[in-house]
């Protein structure tokens, strides 16, 4: 047969061989995982869109549909929602009971500061509560811009500025709509205000 010490060449060279190929079996591995972790691809403009959390702005385009609210969700995708399938929701409060009336929207504790048309000694003034007509949140600083009323008196539309410390935090409401499609519109810049981004 074969001679003994051809055998362990047999065997050394495969051994050689195993281990050289080791690495490359290894790298195909690693470039297969990255692959996998992409991020899906986000919906076509006119697909629709249920139960969308309007988490950092909502009525803040310029240009909105009859009966529709923008809406820019927690991915920072633009919707046009109907206003009538929208309602509140607290933030992963599992307690909570979707549906509140947009009508009882408010944010508390907020500032309002005086708008284009004030007179310019007017000055920035603390309100227990507002009801928003529209917003811009920026959740990282947990902070948001928000033009509304409070019952000061007048029915004028302002600017606001409120912050929150918890995710559960009234300040910390969203708007959740039902029915939606989703859009490519940019916001409307928020309002110039001291100390908001």
């Amino acid at each position: 047969m074969f001679p003994a010490g051809s055998i362990w060449r047999l065997y050394a060279v495969s051994a050689v061989i195993a281990l050289v190929s080791l690495p490359a079996v290894e790298l195909a591995e690693v470039q297969r995982h990255p692959l996998s972790r992409r991020a899906a691809k986000p919906p076509p403009v006119g697909a629709p869109g249920t139960n969308i959390r309007c988490g950092n702005s909502w009525n803040a385009t310029a240009y909105i549909p009859a009966g529709h609210s923008s809406c820019i969700a927690d991915d920072g995708l633009p919707y046009f929602c109907i206003t009538s399938t929208c309602h509140l929701e607290k933030r992963r409060d599992p307690k909570t009971v979707p549906g509140f009336r947009l009508e009882d929207w408010a944010f508390i504790g907020c500032t309002r500061y005086p708008d284009e048309q004030d007179a310019q000694d007017v000055k920035p003034v603390e309100v227990p509560l507002m009801h928003p007509t529209q917003f811009w949140a920026d959740n990282r600083r947990r902070q948001l811009v928000a033009r509304g009323r409070d019952p000061s008196g007048d029915q004028k539309i302002r600017p606001y500025k409120c912050g929150w410390t918890e995710p559960l935090d009234i300040n910390n409401q969203r708007i959740v709509c039902g029915r939606c499609t989703r859009q490519n519109f940019k916001d409307l810049n928020p309002p110039k205000i001291p100390g908001a981004w």
